[in-house]
């Protein structure tokens, strides 16, 4: 099958990219040859390109476009995976894609860089299929290492060095799962094929715009619009209600650059370690930049769809002024499911909201008299 990335629409290209920079992962992991004792004797490398999403009809534009891998999904979850595992198919099809559509983030551009390395050290090796050892060092070198990664594996890199110097019957290694995608053992037994994949999605879009697009498929996965409210007493309601969009991102000049082409928002250092926010919390800006950018480079998720036509909704009905009580009950049945983690439930914003209102009316009263 023939493959050239420059055919691809920059349009398609940049949010499959940046949708990737948020949800994405390059793999590699590791298992073991056996003899007839059950020893390990060499080790196979196995490279992955994955996605996970619960929306099949997203991981599934990477099939079509990339023009390789497999999509399935898990019956339990509902989880959809795309993944790419052949080691052919990683090198003239994934990497080709991405250096064309290339990652904004440090991490990615870093996970990117070595995951290629691989590529080529396996391309290299005498037996792509039992590398040497100078070869396993090299490529476990280079591997991702994070904290939630190297506690899931199944093979550590200490015990791969060691089945290299002594030999280690299987039984002693403990197993637990390798992978830092989700699912990804369990989806093999039990999966949901279907190789129907979905037109493209997206209209036509200046290449000067190709960041924007970028954007969009980042936030896809990882950008987050709230609706969250605070308790005042100098409100004539009893609450402030604070609308927000947010990307949540350990880069920070990924942020900043985010920054600029959204033109607002600030960025600000987050109460977990290496976390920054890029957060947009005036009503104007939200209004006047955050919405019509959206609207001009739609959410291509039904999830992160639904999610913005609410959050415009509630933007719409704070223009409003003053909340009355039937706007404040629309407000809290379009955020009904979306704040899970909120302090107050909408019987008792609606209490506090009659409360206020009561005091305001005893006060107009006493002001006739």
């Amino acid at each position: 099958m023939n493959f050239d990335a420059k055919k691809i629409k920059l349009e398609v290209g940049f949010y499959l990219a940046g949708f990737t920079d948020a949800e994405g992962c390059f793999h590699v992991g590791f298992s073991p040859k056996r003899n007839q004792n059950n020893e390990i004797t060499s080790w196979k490398v196995n490279p992955l390109f994955a996605i996970s999403q619960k929306e099949r009809h997203i991981v599934a534009q990477f099939k079509k476009h990339l023009k390789c891998g497999t999509v399935s999904t898990n019956e339990k979850t509902n989880v959809s995976t795309y993944r790419v595992s052949n080691v052919f198919s990683l090198r003239e099809y994934i990497v080709p894609f991405f250096k064309k559509f290339s990652f904004q983030s440090a991490k990615k551009k870093r996970d990117f860089s070595n995951f290629i390395q691989v590529l080529e050290i396996l391309e290299n090796s005498i037996d792509p299929s039992c590398p040497s050892k100078e070869d396993i060092e090299r490529i476990l070198a280079l591997r991702v290492n994070t904290k939630a990664i190297v506690a899931n594996r199944i093979y550590s890199d200490e015990v791969i060095l060691s089945s290299l110097e002594k030999t280690i019957h299987i039984d002693e290694i403990k197993q637990s799962s390798e992978t830092n995608t989700p699912n990804s053992e369990r989806l093999q037994g039990n999966v949901i094929l279907n190789e129907m994949i979905e037109s493209d999605l997206y209209g036509d879009v200046k290449a000067e715009n190709a960041l924007s697009v970028y954007i969009a498929g980042f936030a896809d996965g990882d950008g987050s619009f709230n609706v969250s409210f605070r308790k005042r007493d100098d409100y004539s309601i009893g609450w402030k209600i604070n609308p927000s969009f947010s990307i949540a991102q350990r880069d920070r000049i990924l942020l900043q650059l985010f920054q600029k082409q959204l033109n607002c928002g600030k960025i600000r250092k987050g109460s977990s370690e290496g976390i920054y926010y890029l957060e947009v919390l005036d009503l104007n800006d939200l209004r006047t930049k955050i919405v019509p950018f959206f609207k001009k480079y739609p959410l291509l998720s039904e999830k992160g769809r639904e999610k913005f036509q609410k959050f415009y909704k509630t933007l719409d009905l704070l223009s409003l002024y003053p909340v009355s009580r039937a706007t404040l009950e629309e407000i809290l049945q379009l955020q009904r499911n979306e704040n899970s983690k909120t302090r107050y439930t909408p019987q008792q914003i609606l209490d506090r909201f009659d409360e206020y209102a009561l005091q305001k009316e005893i006060k107009t009263q006493q002001k006739r008299i």
